[in-house]
């Protein structure tokens, strides 16, 4: 049986050519361009996923969308998919914030948005399985913080112990990338500014090298440095947390790279 997704977007234009994608790729397909009517669908047709746009038009904003569905005991597993556009990083905290598991920008690459939706929709069949069934304990995961403030590194290694991580530290660029090849860690937490080999630096070799490509790359930055935010993504880095940052939201990020990129090992 074909996988039901909701798609609520207002622009025809991204709706139809996002519509006949998933089409293509034989999803079933359920549409709106109301935020309201979003939320009675969501509820109605318990679609595998929701792909939200965050500029809806009308009284109901993509925000206030997606805090409704994941509020609802009934839809709050239901994966949402962001669609926004490059240049509203600030827009998109807030939606992460309000539950969005995870977004993809405008105008997007095909390959990419089909490999979130379908990574995506695994989480939610994955949720929607006997929570009460025996598993085995899983392994910790292994985080790498890359930072030459060692206030700030201690600070991290705290937060992250306390979410019961493994954490090894590296104070400079280069001992990060030794490391990184070292260990192969499941996530690196990634200071932009440092002295010598910086952040940009190190996230560039990291994705660029076959050995550790893969791993997941969260950046942390000072506030009010939108253009060093959007370099580091160009640069591959996966997100991003503002200092200083809220021990739950960065736990938060954490655990959704984490998990995303176990979907797609799986």
């Amino acid at each position: 049986m074909a996988k039901k997704i909701l798609l609520i977007e207002d622009d025809k234009d991204v709706m139809e050519a996002t519509k006949a994608v998933l089409r293509l790729h034989h999803y079933d397909v359920v549409i709106t361009s109301s935020g309201e009517r979003g939320v009675e669908m969501a509820q109605k047709e318990t679609p595998n996923l929701i792909i939200l746009d965050l500029t809806l038009p009308g009284g109901m904003s993509g925000y206030a969308v997606c805090e409704k569905i994941k509020t609802n005991p009934k839809t709050k597993n239901i994966p949402i998919l962001i669609l926004t556009g490059k240049n509203a990083m600030s827009d998109l905290e807030m939606a992460l914030e309000k539950g969005a598991d995870w977004y993809v920008t405008k105008p997007y690459d095909i390959k990419y948005l089909l490999k979130h939706v379908e990574s995506l929709i695994l989480k939610y069949e994955n949720k929607s399985k006997d929570s009460a069934a025996v598993t085995p304990p899983v392994k910790s995961n292994k985080i790498l913080i890359v930072d030459d403030d060692q206030d700030a590194v201690d600070t991290t290694r705290e937060t992250l112990e306390y979410g019961g991580y493994e954490v090894v530290s590296a104070y400079d660029g280069d001992k990060g990338l030794e490391l990184a090849q070292k260990i192969k860690p499941d996530l690196v937490v990634l200071d932009i500014m440092m002295p010598g080999t910086n952040g940009f630096i190190v996230c560039a070799k990291l994705k660029t090298d076959p050995a550790t490509k893969h791993i997941p790359v969260l950046m942390l930055t000072g506030k009010d440095l939108g253009e060093d935010v959007e370099k580091a993504l160009e640069m591959g880095a996966d997100w991003y947390v503002t200092k200083p940052y809220d021990i739950q939201y960065l736990l938060r990020n954490v655990k959704k790279l984490l998990q995303r990129e176990t979907l797609k090992e799986s």
